[in-house]
C-alpha cells in the first residue's frame, strides 16, 4: 500500500511515498495487499494499541512504531 498523504506526520514517521508492506500487532504480522485491508485492520484494533508498521521507503526497510487510535473498546 503506497501512502499518498500524511496528516498527521507527528504521531509517526509515515512519508508520502512509502509503502506499507505490513502491520504487526500484538506478535502477529499480517501482509498488507490493499488500502482496504489496510483500513479495516486499523478499524479492529483496541485503543491505543502499540502496532509496528513494516514501510519500504526507497531502496531501505524501516520498522516504524504508533499507537493506534482505533475504535474505543
Amino acid at each position: 500500500m503506497i501512502v499518498e498523504e500524511v496528516r498527521n506526520n507527528r504521531r509517526a514517521d509515515v512519508r508520502a511515498g512509502d509503502v506499507i508492506t505490513a502491520v504487526t500487532s500484538r506478535g502477529q504480522t499480517t501482509e498488507v495487499r490493499s488500502t482496504e485491508q489496510f483500513n479495516k485492520l486499523l478499524a479492529q484494533l483496541e485503543r491505543n494499541t502499540i502496532l509496528t508498521l513494516h514501510v519500504r521507503r526507497g531502496e531501505s526497510n524501516l520498522f516504524v512504531t504508533v499507537k493506534g487510535e482505533g475504535a474505543p473498546g
